[in-house]
């Protein structure tokens, strides 16, 4: 099948593309071409496993064989499970872990990753011809957004750290700070008044001294 494909349709496919759009025609190209190795890998692959599966029955039914010439039976469908377990474990050992198998599975992934890529390349065509954000442009925004939180993250942390020094330095400068009593308000003290009838009696005095002076002349 591969090779009457490639002596016929896969020239046609192959032949260098032209034109305005020979960009996407060349991706288009590409992609049928890794579609083709994908899907030859999975066929490979599925054949690899189904001759595991072919050696395994044949293993079965040779331990049946084997019991039966022996005279043991099977008398129960648990007892049946347990052979059927322990043979495929047996033979699917051997398969997983031969060169055969390790090739066809690495084949399988790789053309599978590449088919991947190529439906991603024709999808960023499609969205940049019909104006559309493409995944390119989708992971250079979220690129950016994560080195602005992380830029936004350390400047709180910075922040953050310059607010608990100056906590700090306000609490050690308040602590060497002498501490002072407030002085008791001054009062006056009330000055001593004499009672009037004092007063009084002191003028009388005054007066009658006056006049006698004045009788002597």
């Amino acid at each position: 099948f591969w090779t009457a494909y490639e002596e016929t349709f896969g020239k046609m496919v192959s032949s260098p593309p032209l034109g305005l759009t020979r960009e996407l025609n060349l991706e288009l190209t590409k992609g049928f071409e890794t579609w083709l190795a994908y899907r030859r890998a999975d066929a490979e692959y599925q054949r690899v496993v189904g001759s595991g599966w072919m050696q395994f029955l044949d293993a079965f039914g040779k331990r049946l064989m084997q019991m039966a010439q022996a005279g043991k039976l099977i008398e129960s469908p648990r007892q049946f499970i347990d052979l059927w377990v322990e043979v495929g474990d047996d033979e699917f050992t051997k398969l997983f872990h031969g060169d055969a198998y390790a090739q066809a599975q690495g084949n399988l992934v790789n053309s599978s990753m590449a088919f991947k890529r190529q439906q991603r390349a024709l999808l960023e065509i499609w969205l940049r011809d019909n104006d559309m954000p493409t995944r390119s442009d989708l992971d250079e925004a979220h690129r950016t957004i994560h080195e602005l939180r992380k830029d936004v993250k350390a400047l709180k942390k910075e922040l953050h750290n310059l607010q608990q020094t100056v906590a700090v330095t306000t609490a050690a400068a308040v602590a060497q700070k002498p501490a002072t009593t407030p002085s008791a308000p001054q009062t006056k003290s009330p000055k001593a008044t004499q009672p009037k009838s004092t007063s009084r009696a002191r003028t009388t005095r005054k007066r009658s001294a006056s006049a006698g002076t004045q009788a002597g002349r």
